[in-house]
C-alpha cells in the first residue's frame, strides 16, 4: 500500500514537468519520426495520473486525418458501425467465423513445424540468450512458445489479414484517422506451469505502447476453460475506467483479487473456436487465464493510430504476399513493413 502511495505521489510531482516532456517528444517524433523512452515514460505516468485522458490529446497531435484508399463495394458500412460502436461501448467485439477451420489448421501446422522461440518465464531476464525449439505437446517446456517476428508474415493467409479491407474500415473509423500496422505476432500458450506468468502476460494489465491501438486477437485452435481463455474487463478502456488504486501501481501487472474486487461482474473469458476474432482496445485491463492442460494458439495484430510512443521496431513481409494495390495506395498505413 505505501509503495502505491510513494509512485503516485511520485506521478503527481511529476506531472508538469512530464507535460512539457510530452509536448517535447510529439515535436522530436514530429521532425525526426522518432521515439525516445524518456518521453515514452512521461505519456506513461500522465496517462496514470489522468486516467487516460492525456492519450486523447497526445493522439490529436501525432494522429493523421486523411481518409484510406480502399474500395468499398463489398463492404456493408453499418456491419463495420455497429462494430465500432461495440468497442467504443464495451471495449471489444467477437467476430465468429472470422477465418475457417482449415484456414487455423494451416497456420496451427505451419507453427508447430517451425522453429519458434522460447519466451523467458518470470525467473529469466529479457536480456537472457533466446532459446529456440520446435513445440511439441507430449514435452512441454516453457510457458509460451513465439513465432520469430519475422517470420511471421512468411505465409499468405498471415500476411493477407493486414490487408483486410474490413479491418482497415474498423481501424479509421475507430481512430477517426488513418491507421497503420505495428506488429503481427503468432503464439503457442501451454499448461508447463499451473501459476500465473508476468511474462507470458497471465495477469492483468493494460497496453499502453502508443497513444491510440486496436489489436485483433485471432484464436488458431478452439479455447475452453481448461487452456487460456482471453479475458478482458469491460469498459476499462476508456478514460477513468481503470480504477485509481490500480493506475496508481503504474505500468505494472495486477493480481486476479484486486481486479475481481473493483470489476467482478464486468470481466469477459472469451471460450470460443478457433476461427473467432476479438477486436479489442487493450488500453482495457486484460490478460491470458493460466492454462489447465492443452495448449492455445493465438494470432495477434495490432493497428495504430500513430507510431508515437515506444521504439519503432519494422516486420518483414515476403513481397509476393503484399496486396500491391492496398499497398500503393496506402504506404502510410504500412510504413513499419520491410518487404523481402
Amino acid at each position: 500500500m505505501q509503495k502505491i502511495k510513494n509512485k503516485k505521489l511520485r506521478f503527481l510531482i511529476l506531472f508538469p514537468l512530464d507535460i512539457l516532456l510530452t509536448l517535447l517528444g510529439i515535436l522530436y517524433y514530429k521532425f525526426f519520426k522518432k521515439n525516445h523512452n524518456i518521453f515514452y515514460q512521461s505519456m506513461v505516468r500522465l496517462f496514470c495520473i489522468t486516467g487516460g485522458k492525456s492519450n486523447k490529446y497526445i493522439n490529436l497531435l501525432t494522429s493523421n486525418k486523411d481518409k484510406l484508399n480502399i474500395e468499398q463495394n463489398n463492404i456493408h458500412n453499418d456491419k463495420i458501425e455497429n462494430i465500432v460502436k461495440k468497442i467504443h461501448d464495451n471495449g471489444y467485439f467477437v467476430y465468429d467465423d472470422f477465418l475457417s477451420s482449415d484456414e487455423c489448421d494451416d497456420i496451427l501446422s505451419f507453427c508447430i513445424n517451425s522453429e519458434l522461440n522460447i519466451r523467458p518465464n518470470d525467473l529469466k531476464n529479457w536480456s537472457d540468450k533466446i532459446e529456440k525449439t520446435y513445440f511439441n505437446q507430449d514435452n512441454v517446456k516453457a510457458v509460451m512458445y513465439e513465432m520469430p517476428k519475422n517470420k511471421v508474415l512468411f505465409k499468405k493467409n498471415l500476411s493477407d489479414i493486414i490487408f483486410n479491407s474490413e479491418i482497415l474500415l474498423i481501424c479509421e473509423k475507430y481512430f477517426n484517422g488513418k491507421p497503420i500496422f505495428d506488429h503481427s505476432s503468432l503464439s503457442i500458450s501451454t499448461s508447463y506451469s499451473d501459476k500465473p506468468d508476468k511474462k507470458a502476460a497471465q495477469l492483468f494489465h493494460f497496453d499502453l505502447d502508443r497513444p491510440k491501438w486496436l489489436k485483433f486477437l485471432i484464436y488458431v485452435s478452439d479455447v475452453d476453460n481448461h487452456n487460456g481463455p482471453h479475458a478482458f474487463v469491460e469498459g476499462t478502456h476508456k478514460d477513468k475506467g481503470i480504477n485509481s488504486y490500480i493506475l496508481a501501481n503504474g505500468y505494472d501487472r495486477t493480481p486476479d483479487e484486486i481486479v475481481s474486487k473493483y470489476y467482478k461482474d464486468k470481466i469477459k473469458n472469451f471460450i470460443k473456436k478457433k476461427g473467432t476474432l476479438i477486436i479489442e482496445d487493450t488500453r482495457g485491463l486484460h490478460k491470458g487465464t493460466v492454462l489447465k492442460s492443452g495448449f492455445r494458439c493465438l494470432l495477434n495484430i495490432q493497428f495504430n493510430s500513430s507510431n508515437y510512443g515506444t521504439k519503432i521496431e519494422k516486420q518483414e513481409i515476403k513481397a509476393e504476399y503484399v496486396d500491391n494495390k492496398i499497398y500503393s495506395q496506402n504506404k502510410y498505413t504500412y510504413q513499419n513493413l520491410i518487404i523481402k
